[in-house]
């Protein structure tokens, strides 16, 4: 326990971040972590899995396995989308919204993302991790 304090992280590896990557398909969480375990990705590790958009898949991780997740990714060749907005406008493609400003759009995608943050919530199997999250989430006023 006492070598715990020698391995603290600084505040830039404290918290959580989604990573995103290109992907061909929505499918279920359950066989997308079939898919992680075969490259390698250690599922316990992911935290959440979210299609944010079309041909977008996202990943919520701890910031200290950020790196290894996506060199594990590199390594079986699928690069992870470095400047991601998830509340860009654009990433609304209904055409039913088409019509909306693009001040709607906005803050409809940021309707879509708080929601998509407040339902991974539920998915985080353990309670200290599932609080420290949402603890994260508020904090950085994301929810």
């Amino acid at each position: 326990i006492a070598s715990r304090a020698y391995f603290v992280p600084n505040d830039e590896q404290k918290g959580y971040e989604y990573i995103y990557f290109p992907c061909r398909a929505r499918i279920s969480r359950k066989a997308q972590r079939k898919n992680l375990k075969i490259l390698g990705i250690q599922n316990g590790r992911v935290l959440d899995i979210h299609y944010p958009s079309g041909n977008v898949i996202a990943l919520l991780v701890h910031k200290l396995y950020k790196q290894e997740l996506i060199k594990n990714m590199q390594d079986a060749g699928i690069k992870y989308i470095d400047n991601y907005d998830p509340i860009n406008p654009n990433i609304i493609t209904n055409p039913e919204l088409q019509s909306l400003s693009i001040e709607e759009k906005t803050k409809l995608a940021e309707e879509k993302y708080n929601q998509r943050l407040m339902r991974a919530l539920p998915f985080i199997r353990s309670d200290y991790t599932k609080k420290s999250v949402a603890n994260f989430f508020y904090t950085q006023q994301l929810i």
